[in-house]
């Protein structure tokens, strides 16, 4: 029992300072927290500093808060011990000036609870300078988010990956942008994927691309579409292909054009089609010629039509044959005529015959006369009748002669007749038996005189009775010789009279025998003077009575002596008496014998004096 003891309050507070100097220890240590709590700054002050580690838990926490900050003052609180540091509490704390804060050790630091810390001003956060390194995550926690806040960009260094990842999410949220570019990749590599989610716009803006780069694939995965969108360009730039490999197709979809367009072309590379399937058109668009040449062929294959729409021109010009190739039809058919348009010659010379007949009528329309030329023969043979029949006659013109001479007989029906007008006599004469077989009577009509002349034997062999009939005179007269003695009779018997009118003299010389005797007698009524004379005495030879009989006395009198000659005896009694009495002279002086002897009595009487004079009497 002390002195002490029996003392109230008021008389703890009427005790000098000597007197308080000269408490002893077991004085202090008989103190009661009513005692403790009635002492004044003053008092406090003039405790010896040796005395003042005899004050327990249960005392230090009875002091008055005010009084205590005050008469701390004169002391170094690296004094107190740990029981006495425990007692105190988070508002006797918060009372001590920032001065009595710097003092304490290490050691002392460590031992403040959660509650202690958490009623520290920003101040006295700040005072705690390099100590802060020394807290453990659950000291951590105890401090509001304006103690974090309040950090120093050294104390922020000074934070180790356990304590960062011991931080709550509102905590994260409050740190503040300078501070957080004080953290090294090891610190931010220990951020959970919840605090990842929890910082503000500003803070992912603020990451340097160090820091950027150092992040985990599962924080780059966590980031909101919000922080995603914060990203700056260099900072997208500087993701490593593992991390762009960690993106959602949300946070992809979400990224700016600009964004986009930073992705580093061996990351783009990297993207799976699900994650390239998330880009929007416009994104697509935004896409770098550089990084649209980087697209694999599995990566094109996986993009929608409304994306593959959407590549820009200068983008598709970058794509290679096997990237082309990967298209399916569906994409084909995405493809606007600007973009068919500006494919390149080589590119058009990769695509595949399925990718060919996918191309809709429009898009074949778009190609130009340079593609059309660079079209491979098993692409010609792709091409369908449809969209054959929608090329212009330029693209038509275009079309590789070896290439045309492929096309199947549907194909070639496909043609327009504008589209086999535009056919160049090169081309014509390329044509297979087959192909010239398949032509309509109405593209047939619309060969040029030039591809006519270009014909070979066996393709005016092929030639129907029904496409001769239907030729102009101009494209009979131009059939050459050589081809149309090949023509048969069936063929030559389906010319029309104009047709047979508009042979020329050396087509005329030209027929056969055989072609001559199967000319009906219209045919033969239509046959030009200048030509019939031009005809053969074989072929003259190898008319019928009824053939003879149609010719007109026109015709007969422009016989040749030497055609005349050649009529045998029947041919002779078949001429009518009008078509006798129209020989001239000179082919009844021309007449054998046996010529005379064939004429009949009817075609004597109808004879003139003149005729008479010339005709050689039989011995």
């Amino acid at each position: 029992m002390t002195v002490i003891s029996g003392m109230s309050a008021a008389q703890i507070q009427a005790l000098t300072t000597t007197q308080i100097r000269d408490l002893t220890d077991k004085d202090i240590k008989a103190m009661t927290a009513a005692q403790v709590n009635a002492l004044t700054s003053s008092q406090i002050a003039a405790i010896e500093t040796r005395d003042v580690v005899y004050f327990s838990a249960a005392q230090m926490k009875a002091f008055d808060a005010n009084e205590f900050a005050g008469g701390m003052l004169t002391y170094d609180t690296n004094v107190l011990q740990a029981n006495q540091l425990k007692g105190l509490t988070s508002e006797q704390l918060s009372k001590l000036g920032t001065q009595a804060i710097a003092t304490l050790t290490s050691d002392q630091v460590k031992l403040l609870d959660a509650k202690q810390l958490g009623g520290l001003g920003t101040g006295q956060i700040q005072a705690l300078g390099d100590d802060i390194g020394v807290l453990s995550a659950a000291q951590m926690k105890g401090l509001s988010t304006d103690s974090i806040k309040a950090l120093t960009t050294d104390q922020a260094g000074t934070l180790s990956a356990a304590q960062i990842k011991g931080l709550s999410t509102a905590q994260i949220a409050a740190i503040e942008t300078q501070d957080l570019a004080r953290l090294g990749t090891a610190q931010l590599a220990a951020l959970s994927a919840a605090q990842v989610k929890a910082l503000s716009a500003d803070q992912v803006k603020s990451l340097s691309t160090d820091q950027v780069k150092g992040l985990q694939g599962a924080q780059i995965a966590a980031l909101s579409t919000d922080q995603i969108q914060a990203l700056g360009t260099a900072q997208v730039a500087s993701l490593e292909t593992s991390q762009v490999k960690s993106l959602t197709a949300a946070q992809l979809g979400a990224m700016s054009t600009a964004q986009i367009a930073a992705i580093e072309t061996q990351d783009l590379q990297q993207l799976s089609a699900a994650q390239l399937k998330s880009l929007g058109t416009a994104q697509i668009a935004a896409l770098g010629t550089d990084q649209a040449g980087a697209l694999s062929a599995t990566q094109i294959k996986g993009l929608s039509t409304a994306q593959i729409a959407a590549i820009e021109t200068q983008d598709l010009a970058r794509l290679g044959t096997a990237q082309l190739a990967a298209l399916s039809a569906a994409q084909v058919k995405a493809l606007s005529a600007d973009q068919v348009k500006s494919l390149s010659t080589d590119q058009v010379k990769g695509l595949q015959g399925v990718q060919i007949a996918a191309l809709s009528t429009d898009q074949i329309q778009a190609l130009g006369t340079a593609q059309v030329a660079s079209l491979e023969t098993s692409q010609v043979k792709s091409l369908t009748a449809a969209q054959l029949g929608a090329m212009s006659t330029a693209q038509i013109a275009a079309i590789e002669t070896e290439d045309l001479g492929q096309l199947t007989a549907a194909q070639i029906k496909g043609l327009t007749t504008d589209g086999v007008k535009a056919l160049t006599t090169g081309q014509v004469g390329a044509m297979k038996y087959a192909q010239i077989a398949a032509l309509s009577t109405g593209q047939v009509t619309q060969l040029s005189t030039g591809g006519i002349a270009a014909l070979g034997t066996d393709q005016v062999k092929a030639l129907t009775a029904a496409q001769l009939g239907a030729m102009s005179t101009a494209q009979i007269a131009a059939i050459e010789t050589q081809d149309l003695v090949q023509l048969t009779a069936a063929q030559l018997k389906s010319l029309s009279s104009d047709s047979i009118k508009a042979l020329t003299t050396e087509q005329a010389a030209a027929l056969t025998t055989g072609q001559v005797a199967a000319l009906s007698a219209g045919q033969l009524q239509a046959m030009e003077t200048e030509d019939l004379v031009k005809v053969s005495t074989a072929g003259i030879q190898a008319l019928t009575a009824a053939q003879v009989k149609a010719l007109t006395t026109d015709q007969v009198k422009s016989l040749t002596t030497g055609q005349v000659t050649s009529l045998g005896s029947t041919q002779i009694a078949s001429l009518t008496t009008d078509q006798v009495k129209s020989l001239t002279t000179d082919q009844v002086k021309s007449l054998s014998t046996d010529q005379t002897n064939a004429l009949t009595p009817a075609q004597i009487g109808a004879m003139t004096t003149d005729q008479i004079r010339q005709l050689a009497i039989p011995q």
